[in-house]
């Protein structure tokens, strides 16, 4: 038999027992909190990025106290280079704004642009943000500029500069020599797009080619023969006469020095006179060969 004292010894230790399991089970579950409340607050800081936030450690046990002073430390760090990240934006916008070049950061749509990209549609920089960067390039160049695109997000291309035309609301469009390279924006990869005006450019070219043309016009209508070069001496142009007197196309002269296809000497003591291109654009001024000078071809005809 047990002994009547052993019984309330018994409930008095299964009481303690039943007491201490109670507490442990409390503490348990108030460090379940704690730790659920904690988690809570990082899931809450990184979905707003608000990294600024900071970890309440009040009445947390040491371990817990460490790690939050641990993720505080992290915010902190994140929230300056957030902090950093903004403030170069902020300076590369105020810079690109007051270029007089459109600039534009973009994949396949549009992530900044400058005023100037905007003008010539008659928006605001913030309404281009989103839309297909494509949209403000002609038809007829959107498929080259779309390749670049996407050979300059792949490592593909190198940064050559293209000339295209960009939508101004005008029928003719905008021509702009195109710069674009691959950088980091707000931490991923985009494309830095930088596009000149050169309708002026584009105009003169066009205007100096109307004039060239109408001039070889004439020169082909004399009976004389007639020849040009560049500064370097490279024969650039022969009208029919001279093709015919040097027994050559034009094809053929072209890019060549005048002594590499005929020789000019001394009708008389047949002394070499050298090439009269050269010599004028060594001394600057007009060069007479006079009335003895005798052209002899490559061939010694």
């Amino acid at each position: 038999m047990i002994e009547g004292w052993l019984i309330p010894v018994l409930a008095l230790a299964c009481l303690g027992l039943v007491c201490t399991c109670g507490l442990l089970w409390r503490r348990r579950r108030g460090y379940a909190r704690q730790v659920a409340a904690m988690h809570q607050d990082v899931v809450e800081s990184a979905e707003a990025a608000a990294f600024g936030k900071r970890i309440a450690r009040q009445h947390l046990p040491a371990e817990l106290d460490d790690l939050g002073d641990t993720i505080n430390r992290l915010f902190d760090a994140l929230a300056n280079k957030d902090a950093q990240m903004r403030q170069r934006e902020t300076l590369f916008g105020e810079l690109a704004g007051h270029m007089a070049d459109i600039v534009l950061v973009h994949r396949e749509r549009i992530i900044f642009a400058n005023p100037n990209a905007a003008e010539p549609m008659g928006l605001g920089p913030e309404q281009l943000v989103g839309r297909l960067v494509t949209d403000l390039v002609r038809p007829a160049y959107r498929t080259l500029f779309r390749k670049i695109i996407t050979a300059r997000l792949a490592g593909d291309a190198d940064d050559d500069v293209i000339e295209i035309q960009l939508i101004n609301g005008r029928e003719r469009g905008t021509w702009v020599a195109v710069r674009s390279t691959v950088i980091d924006y707000r931490g991923q990869q985009a494309i830095l797009t930088v596009a000149q005006d050169i309708s002026y450019r584009k105009s003169v070219e066009a205007a100096i080619g109307r004039s060239k043309q109408q001039a070889q016009f004439t020169l082909e209508s004399i009976g004389e023969g007639v020849i040009t070069s560049d500064t370097e001496g490279r024969i650039d142009y022969m009208n029919s006469t001279a093709e015919k007197l040097m027994s050559t196309t034009r094809d053929e002269a072209t890019g060549k020095r005048l002594g590499e296809i005929v020789n000019l000497v001394d009708e008389g003591d047949r002394r070499d006179l050298g090439d009269p291109i050269m010599r004028s654009l060594a001394d600057r001024r007009r060069i007479s060969m006079g009335s003895r000078a005798l052209m002899i071809s490559s061939g010694g005809d």
